[in-house]
């Protein structure tokens, strides 16, 4: 089921994904930290980091990230659907492709290897969304990354890679920029904000262009007619499918839908056309691209070419095509490498040409990329290329064997008098017409047994047509030999232009020389060849004329439209067939084809002819030339054929209609036999192209898992040893705080490993013990502690035995201070158990205190003893007095009671007495008692 980017998941419509893939090496933790400081965590992209990480170490970056942006960070699992506003990072070990939407995660294999993981995901997400991915390029060393971002860029992705001189490794956007993979160069803080503005863009991406108003063929040969004017040269004949790509990425990049406002855009915008050129022009290449060819060219063709050279006739080669040179310099040291086997080597001349004029000053000065290293040998690279800081340059001696020049293959005249032309991977990218037309040039340019070296994705179309022009030489490889000819096929020189009027040549008019009586001979023999000798051509396999001989007329006749020299066009029509059958009967058995009772009808009459096809060997069997003759037995002219009877009329026609079934049936199986041989060497063609195809698949993904391994390894360790040195500095301010905290609070303090040795103290704990800085590792028993209760095993055990702390008082004698010990278990991150800690704190101030109010307490205690005496005693005072009291009180009572009952009895005398005897002080209550007691009577 094919993916539909626009798609809705679970019945809820959802903005389109946009996916912005950020690959990254060495370096990139800086880098992708500043990215996310500087991205707003609503921009609705989702973000993919793809990062180089040693595969046999975790890795921490989801915790590093993390804390510098707010978006979720999150490690990749199999199939993760990803969401808008998300980070994902790939775990280690790990390839990683999207498909759906979903990521998915696949182990390396010695197939894939970990080489190019950036380029894998680049790969599948230019696949999945197309125009809706973004693709950036941060620091890292190497060269992975850059064909991943061509191929979202050729989909009409964003690509973006860091400025390189603010990376800390500039490698991979250096590589990525120099294959022309990426529109837009910043610094890492401009990034988001122009990510923000691709995502916001209000109007939506438009369709395919084919699928919405189609490429009309007026309006694409505008298109090209004005990159012909402006930048002279032609695109007209390229293959279609790639222009269309090319001008559908421009479209996108300005967000426009119609073909025909954009070729108005190239007629006001200059600038626009220059950047379509830019696009169409192909940069694609490498050092020994296809070794296994370079391998088979260097010991069989090169050699041939320098055995029978002399040795002051240069050896010319022809790279067209050359972009930024290293298909040239390759088979420079292919030759050179000969060379040194000889002992008097020819000069070399080797013109590497192309249209891109960057390319070729790239390709002069002959600085390479640490890249290289992938595709030379250490040998080679060792011999042919100086090091420079982390790029290589070609020695001078191979330079000076180059001589690089802007050429157009398809509008300049081609080089002449060349051994070998190597023109691999161009003619891909032209129609097949094209192609045709360039074989007969390359056969053209080369001298007599040059060599013609094609690439292995090269269609073999134009060698399959001009097979009369080149023997294979290595088929599976793409060599191929010029025969040599002796007619030569019409070229199509596209810079010759057809309006300008054939040129004619003229000579003297001189009088005829009077015939002379030694003459006669002659004469006679030019009127027998004249008059009586039948019609001859000299013709090749494919029916081009070399050389005509006798009276043509009525055989041949020049046919209207453009001039031709192939015969089967000039022939009479009732010889078309018989002459096309005879042919290909002498290219499969090379012996005499004769026909005796053909027949063709003129103006005038039918004429019965004799037609003889054989092989010409008297000029070789090499040349591959094949002689016509064409003879005429009988005419009969249309008025001078007698009345016949109608039987005899009869047994004619059915005579005539026997021969014609014959040769209809000759001709039948002729036909049939050509295409069953056509069917065959199609299917032989299809199935070398696929196993050709399946090999490079397979040698492409071996070199891809060989050629960046160490690389990889490397940039991995080093990603590690970044979070490992972030670790580091982190451990460091920790530690920094724990000693500023120690110094501080100024509490002694040790911790114990499990086994009783000293693992860190405080410096306030040499207060307590004799503790030096080497004494890290002893046992605490070794150590003499300056208090009682010395004995810390017992407790240190019971402590680790029973996880339960303990408490007490220790006392230091000779400074007279107290220190409340405590030992509690260490326990670490993962809550085990890792040793003891031993704490200290001073309570000889609080002990001081308790002893002060101890003090007070017993003064306290005696000054209320004292107090409590004395209250007794007051107390048994105060009891006499209250009892002496209460005496006198009752004899006064009883007194009064007698008054009353003398006063009741009225003894007036015992009143008085008794009156006296209470005294004055008490007579106003005796007076009182007294009224009442009246009143109460």
């Amino acid at each position: 089921m094919n993916h539909d980017p626009d798609r809705e998941l679970d019945g809820t419509p959802e903005e389109p994904l946009r996916v912005a893939g950020i690959g990254t090496s060495t370096g990139g933790l800086q880098a992708f930290t500043e990215f996310l400081q500087h991205t707003p965590p609503g921009s609705g992209l989702t973000f993919v980091l793809v990062q180089h990480l040693d595969p046999h170490h975790p890795s921490f970056l989801a915790d590093i990230l993390a804390t510098h942006t707010s978006m979720p960070v999150s490690v990749i699992s199999h199939q993760t659907l990803i969401a808008p506003n998300h980070v994902y990072l790939i775990p280690p070990n790990s390839l990683l492709t999207i498909a759906g939407g979903r990521l998915h995660l696949e182990s390396p294999t010695e197939l894939f290897g970990r080489g190019y993981p950036i380029d894998r995901f680049f790969f599948s997400l230019a696949n999945d969304l197309g125009r809706r991915a973004v693709g950036i390029i941060l620091s890292g060393g190497g060269v992975d990354g850059a064909d991943g971002l061509a191929a979202i860029r050729a989909r009409g992705g964003l690509t973006i890679a860091q400025r390189p001189i603010s990376a800390t490794y500039p490698a991979m956007p250096q590589t990525a920029i120099a294959r022309g993979a990426v529109d837009h160069v910043l610094d890492i803080a401009a990034m988001p904000a122009l990510l923000c503005a691709w995502a916001k863009q209000a109007a939506p991406l438009p369709e395919p262009l084919a699928a919405v108003s189609g490429f009309v063929p007026d309006t694409l040969h505008l298109i090209t007619s004005l990159l012909q004017q402006v930048t002279g040269h032609d695109f007209s004949q390229y293959k279609q499918s790639t222009l269309q790509r090319r001008i559908e990425r421009r479209m996108r990049m300005l967000r426009l839908s119609n073909l025909e406002v954009y070729a108005a855009r190239l007629q006001q915008d200059r600038g626009e056309i220059t950047q379509l050129f830019q696009d169409l022009l192909i940069g694609v290449t490498e050092f020994f691209r296809d070794p296994a060819a370079f391998d088979a060219l260097a010991p069989t063709i090169l050699p041939n070419l320098l055995r029978t050279r002399d040795a002051g006739a240069p050896l010319r080669v022809w790279v067209p095509g050359c972009a930024t040179g290293e298909e040239a310099y390759s088979i420079a040291i292919v030759l050179h490498e000969q060379f040194v086997q000889l002992d008097r080597p020819p000069p070399m001349q080797i013109f590497a040409t192309d249209i891109d004029e960057v390319a070729l000053a790239t390709a002069r000065r002959g600085f390479y990329d640490a890249s290289i290293t992938h595709h030379v040998t250490p040998e080679r690279l060792e011999r042919y290329f100086t090091a420079d800081g982390q790029r290589y340059q070609v020695v001078k001696a191979i330079r000076e064997f180059c001589l690089f020049s802007v050429h157009n293959l398809i509008s300049d005249p081609p080089f002449g008098r060349m051994d070998l032309i190597s023109c691999r991977n161009l003619l891909i990218y032209f129609d097949v017409e094209l192609q045709r037309k360039l074989i007969p040039l390359f056969h053209y340019a080369l001298n007599s047994g040059g060599y013609l070296f094609l690439g292995a994705a090269e269609s073999a179309a134009g060698i399959t047509v001009a097979s009369d022009l080149f023997r294979a030489i290595d088929r599976h490889h793409r060599i191929y030999q010029r025969k040599d000819r002796l007619v030569y096929p019409q070229l199509t020189l596209p810079w010759a232009s057809t309006s300008r009027p054939i040129p004619r040549i003229t000579g003297t008019n001189t009088p005829p020389r009077p015939l002379q009586l030694g003459d006669f001979g002659t004469v006679l023999e030019r009127i027998l060849i004249q008059e009586y000798t039948p019609a001859a051509v000299i013709i090749d396999s494919q029916g081009t004329i070399a050389y005509l001989n006798g009276r043509t007329h009525p055989f041949l006749s020049v046919p209207s439209g453009p001039p031709t020299t192939n015969l089967l066009a000039m022939v009479h029509s009732d010889l078309r067939l018989p002459l096309r059958v005879a042919i290909r009967a002498v290219a499969e058995v090379p012996k005499p084809v004769v026909r005796e009772d053909l027949s063709m009808l003129t103006g005038e009459g039918r004429l019965q002819m004799t037609l003889t096809v054989r092989p010409f060997y008297e000029v070789g069997s090499e040349a591959g030339l094949l002689l016509v003759i064409l003879q005429a037995t009988t005419f009969v002219r249309y008025a001078d054929q007698p009345s016949v009877d109608p039987a005899q009329v009869g047994d004619r026609s059915s005579n005539t209609i026997a021969q014609e079934l014959q040769r209809t049936r000759d001709t039948l199986e002729t036909t049939i036999g050509e295409l069953q041989e056509a069917n065959f060497d199609l299917t032989a063609a299809n199935e070398e192209l696929r196993s050709l195809n399946e090999e490079l698949h397979a040698a492409n993904e071996e070199l891809q898992t060989s050629k960046e391994e160490i690389q990889s390894i490397n940039e991995e360790l080093q990603t590690v040893n970044v979070e490992l040195n972030r670790k580091i500095e982190e451990l460091d301010r920790a530690n920094a705080d724990l000693v500023n905290l120690f110094a501080s609070i100024q509490i002694p303090a040790i911790f114990l490993h499990a086994d009783g040795r000293i693992a860190r103290f405080t410096p306030q704990a040499t207060e307590l013990f004799a503790l030096l800085d080497s004494d890290i590792g002893r046992s605490i028993t070794d150590l003499n502690a300056r208090f009682s209760h010395s004995d810390l095993r017992p407790l240190i055990t019971r402590v680790l035995t029973t996880l339960s702390p303990i408490e007490m008082v220790v006392h230091q004698t000779e400074a007279d201070r107290w220190w409340s010990l405590r030992i509690r278990p260490y326990y670490t991150l993962a809550n085990m158990i890792d040793g003891v800690v031993l704490t200290f704190a001073e309570i000889t101030m609080l002990k001081r205190a308790e002893f002060v109010l101890k003090q007070a307490h017993d003064e306290l205690e005696r000054q209320a003893a004292r107090r409590t005496g004395d209250l007794i005693q007051t107390n048994q005072e105060l009891q006499q007095q209250v009892e002496q009291w209460s005496r006198t009180e009752q004899v006064r009572l009883e007194l009064l009671q007698r008054l009353i009952q003398a006063h009741r009895e009225g003894d007036q005398r015992l009143v008085e007495r008794l009156r006296e005897q209470a005294g004055p002080g008490l007579d106003p209550l005796i007076r009182n008692l007294l009224n009442g007691s009246e009143a109460s009577a």
